[in-house]
């Protein structure tokens, strides 16, 4: 069951970026918690550019995916660099929830999106 809810969610996400998507060109893409996955393999049809962030410390960090801890860093990206935003399964597990939404706008460009997907939000206290 879990697994089709996935599924549904996933493709409901796809439509809502390949909508978001037709309007504009050079589309820059913010993988929050990414991990090694930094493009979701559901969206790699699309002509989106991912750039990724992740506190995991055994990542291979690069120009495209960049170590952040977002209970109390910033996000490491220039103002207004990205026009959408994804985080699945994340914000559960921020301390600091709040640095996390402040982060992700400050990135995000005017009219930008930001998609998040969680799985527990009981766990959500702050």
């Amino acid at each position: 069951m879990i697994d089709k809810n996935l599924e549904r969610v996933q493709e409901f996400t796809r439509k809502v970026i390949k909508k978001f998507a037709r309007s504009k060109t050079h589309i820059k893409c913010l993988n929050v918690g990414c991990g090694r996955a930094l493009t979701p393999y559901f969206l790699k049809s699309l002509k989106i550019k991912f750039y990724g962030i992740d506190i995991d410390p055994s990542l291979n960090y690069g120009r495209k995916i960049k170590f952040c801890n977002l209970n109390k860093h910033q996000i490491p990206f220039p103002n207004s660099f990205f026009d959408l935003a994804i985080s699945w399964f994340v914000v559960e597990h921020i301390k600091n929830p709040t640095n996390m939404f402040k982060e992700v706008y400050r990135v995000l460009k005017n009219g930008g999106i930001f998609i998040i997907l969680t799985s527990c939000t009981v766990s959500y206290t702050h």
